[in-house]
């Protein structure tokens, strides 16, 4: 049984709802291997928020000591200096400062350990909201994701990887990789997430042909509308999205986009796009539940307020199969490949039967099968 761990950050008072959601990773489920993730969220007493991500290193030993040593000692240290400010121009350099206490701290455990530090590897992802602004802190894969208060979708930051493609840039590789900033536009939400949803979300094929990403599948996370962050049933909206890794179920994942995709209007036309747009052949969320890796997912979401409306087309989501085609001329020219592969995303035939069969009962429900 797979470790979920969930919490919902008590913020009645706030203009904002914070949630941490993790699950232990099916690969390391099946090897024996821990938790490598980590994260935390906290509201300051200036009604500030700190979100944090870390995910140790698979190679490396002691890869889930450093996580969690990363994402407690940038959560103290920004919260023992920044609960009570009122300007935010000093955050860059404090956050700069929390990336090296978190170093520090793992140097420490090293020398008490009788290890080298390298061994402690993790990447750190670091977010502070200061309710009219964002800045942030970013090492290694995975990253930050954002909605805008115009209504449109940003990756605040891009994965690092080494020379060869694979290896991951850590913390402990020094401050020459770090990389901290603030957001530009004012936001609606933001979503720190390791590199299993990160690349979920925004596929490396899609982020070098475009810079793009699955939005129908980031809203989920980040959009308002998908639930309703407003009220007491945060605890129930994490339980429904720890769900969706395990075994999306359609019944329940169907009515999330819908909401997301009607954006407070009629949930009719939203319907028809789903089943026009987003099924059988570009259907999307099925991928949440194919994540090997760890997963950790930490968010924060406006509820003072709602995001500028957007066309439904915005969510379409991309057209695998002409992607694929698109890869297919760019490596064999006008000659077919000698061993054509499968799509990389799913098409009709590879998608599994309880979201035909459930999305087919959605569809005949709103008297749209086979428009």
């Amino acid at each position: 049984m797979a470790q979920i761990l969930y919490e919902a950050i008590d913020t009645k008072e706030k203009p904002y709802a914070l949630y941490a959601l993790e699950r232990q990773g099916r690969a390391h489920e099946t090897w024996g291997a821990p938790m490598q993730d980590s994260s935390a969220a906290v509201t300051l007493p200036n009604g500030w928020a700190v979100l944090v991500a870390a995910d140790g290193v698979g190679s490396c030993p002691k890869a889930d000591v450093g996580s969690r040593l990363a994402t407690e000692s940038v959560v103290k240290y920004l919260a023992d200096r920044v609960g009570t400010m009122k300007d935010a121009s000093a955050l860059p350099e404090l956050l700069r400062a929390a990336y090296e206490h978190a170093c520090r701290a793992i140097r420490a455990r090293a020398v008490r350990d009788g290890e080298e530090a390298r061994a402690y590897g993790t990447t750190l992802h670091t977010a502070v909201f200061t309710g009219s602004g964002l800045y942030f802190g970013h090492v290694g894969d995975g990253g930050i994701l954002a909605l805008t208060a115009k209504g449109e979708y940003r990756s605040l930051t891009t994965p690092m990887k080494g020379d060869d493609g694979q290896s991951v840039i850590p913390l402990m590789a020094g401050p020459e990789h770090w990389v901290f900033g603030q957001a530009e536009e004012e936001l609606q939400s933001v979503l720190l997430c390791t590199d299993g949803v990160y690349d979920t979300l925004c596929p490396p094929v899609l982020r070098r042909l475009n810079g793009g990403m699955e939005r129908a599948l980031a809203g989920y996370f980040l959009s308002p509308y998908a639930f309703d962050w407003r009220g007491t049933e945060i605890e129930n909206n994490l339980s429904e999205m720890a769900a969706c890794f395990a075994a999306p179920d359609p019944a329940a994942f169907c009515p999330r986009l819908v909401s997301m995709l009607a954006q407070g209007g009629e949930a009719g036309p939203a319907e028809r796009f789903l089943l026009r747009e987003m099924w059988p052949d570009r259907l999307s969320p099925m991928y949440l539940e194919q994540i090997q890796d760890d997963i950790t997912a930490v968010g924060l979401i406006r509820t003072d307020r709602l995001p500028q409306a957007r066309p439904m087309a915005d969510y379409t989501p991309p057209d695998w199969r002409e992607i694929n085609r698109a890869i297919d001329s760019a490596l064999y020219g006008a000659r077919r490949s000698p061993d054509p592969v499968p799509p990389i995303r799913a098409g009709r035939r590879l998608l599994p039967k309880n979201w035909r069969s459930g999305l087919r009962q959605m569809a005949k429900r709103i008297k749209y099968w086979r428009m």
